[in-house]
């Protein structure tokens, strides 16, 4: 039997080495099937695509809403001359989250669960936003902003997933529509 000390770290570590073994000639080669994993990404479209659809809903509604909506359906109230086209913002985003889950999901039943709750999510702000003011406008960003550092880490329900979507395009659709009112 001979030993090999390592010269690096002064002969500490002895590795013992037997001559008269003779090595393994039947060795065996397993092959075992594995799968590509899909690493998400923490911060993805949930983020980025509903304020894109918010500002867009939101331009959309302040050139539509007083020329042609308004007096197409005959309102004549001042509420909803001022308050109309930000509830009709989220009519238009509802449509585009509508049109988009074309792409974002397969099967048409968590298209329509995502559908439900971002158009819920969107009307609850919103209601949330014409009753109490703009006071609750920071507390519906830091909500949003929650979900978003939360459930970005995860592969999320059609449920949650319209829930962040809605709050997303519920924010832009506010931002956009003080955009709106200053540009146009």
């Amino acid at each position: 039997m001979a030993t090999v000390a390592d010269e690096s770290d002064n002969a500490s570590d002895t590795i013992e080495v037997n001559d008269g073994v003779a090595p393994i000639v039947d060795e065996e080669t397993v092959a075992v099937p594995t799968q590509d994993v899909v690493r998400e990404q923490m911060i993805s479209w949930q983020v980025w695509q509903p304020v894109l659809l918010g500002l867009v809903a939101a331009f959309l509604s302040k050139f539509l809403w007083e020329d042609y909506v308004y007096s197409a359906i005959g309102f004549d109230s001042q509420w909803w001359l001022d308050h109309g086209a930000l509830l009709f913002s989220g009519d238009i985003l509802t449509f585009l989250f509508a049109l988009s889950s074309l792409h974002w999901y397969d099967n048409w039943g968590k298209r329509a669960k995502m559908v439900f709750t971002a158009s819920l999510s969107v009307t609850s702000c919103l209601i949330l936003l014409l009753f109490s003011g703009l006071f609750c406008w920071p507390i519906i960003i830091l909500v949003w902003v929650l979900i978003t550092v939360v459930w970005g880490k995860y592969r999320l329900s059609p449920y949650r997933t319209g829930i962040w979507l809605g709050l997303g395009g519920a924010v832009a659709l506010i931002l956009g529509g003080i955009m709106a009112h200053f540009a146009i």
